[in-house]
């Protein structure tokens, strides 16, 4: 029989019994370190009279496999452990685990303060299961986990969490969902791609930091990668039909719109360019705005036309903004909206910013500091008392008429400053 079905049957074995092929003869001898369902737990110590730890450490060790489809460990766990619980998972990990399955009844990883699972299926309980044993645990990031499945996020309550990152560095089942409940959580971070039919993000009460970065978007936001579908690309067709017509840009605009409003209590807010574009196509549709907490606003924009309204839309709903940071971002990526939306949306970008003064209802009574960051323009150094403008929003010359809206807009506004890699130049404002 071929090797794989050699396999198969070793997977079906419990796992002392597979290990015990490897004495059958030379062809048999290293079979058992390619299974893909691996086993540790009380049944083992019964029939091997071996402890768990060390026989897991030598399997590790000697195991040659690519994949796992099932790990799992049950074991009583002692303090000194951690390290060596967390050298088990991220083997795990590392083979691409599609289930791992810890016996949260028996182990309790009490040291163990940051988490990274990479690429992985969890079962709707895994992340509660987790948490609630590891008291002390301060960080945990998922990258690329359940992509063709709803992703259940539970964080269970823990004084000591503090950072919740998610990662979707690929598009996903665009028919599931993210349920995120994690009361305790400081600081949040999302970024990738936004491919799931919604976002269900209660309980961040407590979330003082914010980030959504989902750049990835802008790959299945252009006309280049429509043309590629066009081209006949087989499989991937939905996902490069984010916005082919007006009906489904605003069904997007929801989907952020209900992320972002998620972090109404956080005092810091990052934006992305592609987000501040979205917000920019459901501030022309003049729908009505939202209102947030934010004290601290980093947006991420290089002024171009549809990035605009966005930034305006940002201004109007942060109604508590004290210091906003504008970062220039050394690419110049745009979305193409669908020509339905075109038609009743579209404005002349020129004065744009200027005429938007009078949206503001009232003025940003509490915003004092104002930085403009271009870290990948030409223009990034200058003679003291040199500094000039037009040099320094070169490719992006609308960012002079945000200055103007700034001023028309704030009453106690101290100064802005515009920096570089190499230097920074101060602008007092008078009052």
């Amino acid at each position: 029989m071929p090797d794989e079905v050699l396999h198969l049957i070793l997977d079906k074995l419990p796992l002392d019994d597979a290990i015990r092929t490897g004495v059958l003869s030379h062809r048999w001898k290293s079979l058992w370190k390619y299974i893909t369902n691996i086993k540790f737990g009380p049944s083992w110590e019964r029939s091997t009279g071996k402890e768990i730890g060390p026989s897991l450490n030598q399997f590790i060790r000697n195991y040659l496999g690519e994949k796992i489809q099932r790990f799992s460990v049950e074991l009583a766990y002692q303090p000194n452990m951690s390290n060596e619980v967390d050298s088990w998972i991220q083997f795990a990990t590392s083979k691409n685990v599609e289930k791992l399955n810890l016996d949260f009844d028996s182990i309790s990883l009490h040291n163990l303060k940051q988490v990274y699972l990479h690429q992985m299926e969890l079962p709707d309980d895994a992340i509660y299961r987790l948490t609630s044993n590891t008291p002390v645990l301060e960080v945990l990031s998922l990258d690329d986990c359940n992509r063709s499945r709803d992703f259940h996020i539970t964080i269970a309550p823990n004084p000591h969490f503090d950072k919740l990152m998610i990662y979707e560095e690929f598009p996903v089942e665009p028919s599931t969902i993210m349920v995120v409940l994690a009361p305790n959580t400081k600081e949040f971070i999302l970024r990738g791609y936004m491919t799931r039919k919604k976002y269900i993000i209660r309980n961040m009460f407590r979330c003082v930091r914010a980030g959504l970065c989902f750049n990835h978007m802008l790959a299945l936001c252009t006309e280049e990668e429509e043309e590629e579908e066009e081209e006949g690309e087989e499989g991937d067709e939905e996902e490069g039909n984010f916005l082919v017509n007006d009906r489904i840009t605003q069904k997007t605009e929801d989907v952020l719109l209900e992320i972002l409003c998620s972090f109404q209590e956080a005092t810091f807010l990052q934006i992305c360019n592609w987000c501040i574009q979205m917000l920019s196509s459901r501030e022309r549709r003049n729908i009505g705005s939202i209102s947030l907490n934010c004290q601290c606003l980093d947006l991420n924009t290089n002024f171009q036309k549809w990035e605009l309204p966005g930034i305006v839309f940002m201004l109007k709903a942060c109604h508590k903004l004290e210091h906003l940071l504008i970062i220039m971002p050394p690419y110049h990526e745009e979305i193409e909206l669908p020509e339905d939306y075109l038609m009743r949306y579209d404005f002349q970008a020129s004065g744009y910013l200027i005429n938007a003064i009078q949206a503001f209802m009232d003025p940003l009574q509490n915003l004092k500091a104002v930085e403009i960051r271009n870290t990948g323009g030409d223009y990034q150094t200058w003679k003291p008392e040199s500094f000039e403008m037009h040099k320094f929003f070169q490719g992006a010359e609308l960012g002079i008429e945000l200055l103007i809206l700034l001023r028309g807009i704030t009453v106690n506004l101290q100064h802005m400053t515009f920096s570089t890699n190499e230097q920074q130049h101060v602008l007092p404002i008078l009052l």
